[in-house]
């Protein structure tokens, strides 16, 4: 009992510093004044900082190889969808914690060069001992309990599914960052999170942190993600400039 009391606790806590995030970046007369704790809309707010989405862009080549060998047909399925943005109550930002929480705790992070013996070298793997092409950048649903980026969002975005959560709201997104490197100083590399749209704006579900983030505050360069519209076709993003958004 103590436990449950515990998580719904911190669930309200970051529910409130979510609001209060896009109070702080948004005027103080927004929706968010109007409509907290429960938001009853389920578009944005105008105000609400947003990516901008551009033309369509080249799908991962990891997430090209999953849908033709491995998915599930609905996991790639190609019909046209509905746009959804989510109201984000104090329930559904529970279970997107949970679900975040409890995957970054299963899963163990390994790349795929550790965990299949793969070598990547522009996108492709080649077997390091014979130098034989094998396979493109590998993408699963961790089953064996061990994943990089793309297999935690795969799993966070199953489980959500699951939930009843609707696909055009959760998408693979992939980003650049920074990254300290021995012997080469920081490098820019590639890193796949999970977007979920919702009436505050885009939450960001990561690897590397429990908390659940709005996409603004975030350090990552956004590239692509896949189309709300269809989960097969991706587009590019960029930043909007949230100095003259304010």
């Amino acid at each position: 009992m103590q436990r449950v009391l515990v998580l719904a606790g911190a669930a309200f806590v970051l529910f409130s510093s979510l609001v209060v995030s896009a109070q702080n970046f948004l005027n103080p007369q927004s929706i968010y004044q109007q409509h907290s704790p429960l938001l009853e809309k389920t578009v944005p707010s105008p105000k609400v900082p947003e990516l901008i989405v551009g033309e369509r862009a080249e799908p991962p080549i990891g997430w090209t190889k999953f849908c033709e060998d491995y998915a599930p047909k609905d996991d790639c399925k190609t019909t046209p969808m509905k746009k959804s943005i989510l109201n984000l109550a104090p329930e559904s930002l529970r279970q997107l914690q949970s679900v975040n929480l409890s995957t970054n705790k299963r899963i163990k992070l390994m790349t795929d060069y550790d965990h299949w013996g793969l070598s990547k070298s522009r996108y492709v793997y080649y077997d390091v001992k014979t130098g034989a092409l094998l396979d493109v950048d590998k993408w699963d649903y961790a089953e064996d309990g061990y994943g990089d980026c793309e297999d935690f969002v795969l799993v966070k975005r199953r489980k959500l599914l699951e939930l009843g959560w609707p696909r055009s709201a959760l998408l693979i997104t992939f980003v650049k960052h920074y990254v300290e490197r021995s012997g080469r100083g920081k490098v820019l590399e590639g890193h796949a999170v999970l977007t979920v749209r919702t009436s505050v704006g885009d939450l960001i579900l990561d690897i590397f942190t429990d908390e659940i983030k709005p996409w603004w505050n975030t350090a990552y360069q956004y590239i692509s993600r896949q189309s709300e519209e269809d989960p097969s076709v991706w587009v590019s993003l960029s930043k909007p400039n949230l100095a003259s958004a304010k």
